[in-house]
C-alpha cells in the first residue's frame, strides 16, 4: 500500500530532496505560491483543495475551530471530495508515495493537516508528516 505525506516547501527543499530520490514520489501541489508547467508526470496541481475565502474568513473572524469546521465542510462537497478520493485511490491501488505540498507561508493555515485528518477519518488511511515518514518508511508504506 502507498502512503500520503504532507510537508511545506521549506521542508521539501531543505530536507526531503537531499534524502530521497524525487522520482520515487508523486507530488500534489495544493498551493497558490507553488506553480508547475505540468512538464513532470509526477507533479500535479490541485488548487481546488486550497481553502476557500469563506473558510479563511472564519479563521480571521471566529478562530481556528470555526475555520477547521468550514474547511472540512468544503472538503466534503462531492466535487471537492472527488479529488481527495483520487489521491487516496492512487496511493492504495497503485502503491504510490504521494506528497501533499504547500508553501511555507501557506503552512500556517494548516490545511494540509486538515486534509490529512479528513483522509484518516473518511478513508481510515493513516497519513504522515515527513518526519513521521522518515522515522520508518517501510511501516508507513
Amino acid at each position: 500500500m502507498g502512503v500520503v505525506i504532507r510537508m511545506d516547501s521549506k521542508k521539501f527543499l531543505k530536507t526531503f530532496i537531499k534524502e530521497n530520490d524525487p522520482m520515487e514520489f508523486q507530488y500534489v501541489l495544493i498551493s497558490e505560491n507553488i506553480t508547475t508547467k505540468e512538464k513532470f508526470k509526477n507533479v500535479k496541481a490541485i488548487p481546488l483543495l486550497i481553502p476557500p475565502v469563506s473558510a479563511i474568513s472564519e479563521l480571521e473572524n471566529e478562530g481556528f475551530k470555526s475555520y477547521r469546521k468550514a474547511y472540512l465542510n468544503y472538503l466534503s462537497n462531492p466535487k471537492i471530495e472527488a479529488f481527495i478520493s483520487i489521491i487516496v485511490k492512487a496511493a492504495v491501488d497503485n502503491d504510490l508515495k504521494i506528497v501533499l505540498l504547500c508553501s511555507q507561508s501557506e503552512n500556517e493555515f494548516k490545511y494540509l493537516k486538515i486534509i490529512c485528518e479528513y483522509i484518516e477519518e473518511v478513508y481510515k488511511m493513516k497519513t504522515y508528516t515527513y518526519k513521521e515518514y522518515k522515522e520508518n518508511p517501510e511501516k508507513a508504506c
